[in-house]
């Protein structure tokens, strides 16, 4: 009869060899997210000349604990949690330029707001550049934008007004869908700020 201290090992060496092989498995799947406009973009207008972009959206900087695929939550004054589950689809920095392109394109006209970086051919009048340095939910009560703009004169090289800007938008539910609604809704409020401050110049 083997020792029982030989039985023990080799039921401790089965047992481990079972939970590795759970661990190595894969818990749950990611969900990707995207931000998204909601308004219904002016169909492409029938004419034979081409209208040249007046707006260079971009570029955009995002602070660094926001340069990353996962949706930040904040959940206390210190704390910052980021859910491996949740994350982007695409970049951030991109999805916030597209976002706010559609939103200014809606209201201002077709084809006067370009998306950075653009072709060199197009030369707009006007650029905005956009630092983000906060853009995340609180709690899951609140998406926080914290942004500041500076609206650049191209062609005269001169800054025309710079500023910032915190908006606050409710999360209207428990699940990430919910967080990312929410910022949509606030880059539509920044868009409102970004398209008051245009139309004083085109």
């Amino acid at each position: 009869m083997k020792p029982l201290w030989k039985y023990t090992v080799a039921l401790l060496i089965i047992a481990s060899m079972f939970h590795l092989a759970g661990c190595a498995s894969p818990s749950q799947p990611t969900r990707f997210y995207r931000l998204n406009a909601a308004v219904d973009l002016p169909a492409p207008a029938e004419t034979t000349q081409t209208r040249l972009p007046e707006v260079g959206l971009g570029p955009v900087h995002l602070s660094s604990y926001l340069d990353r695929p996962q949706i930040v939550n904040r959940t206390g004054l210190y704390r910052l949690q980021l859910n491996e589950f949740d994350q982007w689809a695409g970049t951030l920095q991109e999805n916030i330029i597209q976002v706010l392109v559609d939103y200014l394109s809606a209201s201002l006209g077709e084809n006067r707001v370009v998306a950075y970086p653009w072709h060199s051919s197009l030369k707009p009048s006007y650029e905005i550049s956009l630092y983000f340095s906060r853009f995340d939910a609180v709690d899951g009560l609140q998406v926080i934008l914290q942004a500041r703009w500076m609206l650049l004169d191209r062609a005269k090289g001169k800054v025309l007004d710079t500023r910032q800007v915190t908006l606050s938008e409710p999360i209207e539910g428990p699940e990430p869908e919910a967080i990312v609604a929410a910022g949509s809704r606030a880059l539509e409020h920044l868009s409102r700020r970004l398209e008051a401050l245009l139309r004083k110049q085109l």
